[in-house]
């Protein structure tokens, strides 16, 4: 069975951040960022429905 890697010296889309993702992180963010991303996503989601 083959495992699923992503590209090699991919870096973490937050803002400042350097830090480098695993090859086996299929995400766009580091760990200590991705959660964040992820609220900031969804807050964002919430405002646009509630508006509506």
């Amino acid at each position: 069975m083959e495992i699923k890697t992503s590209p090699k010296h991919r870096k973490c889309k937050y803002p400042l951040c350097k830090n480098i993702l695993s090859i086996y992180n299929h995400d766009a963010y580091c760990n200590a960022h991705l959660s964040r991303e992820f609220k900031r996503n969804n807050i964002a989601k919430v405002a646009t429905i509630t508006k509506d």
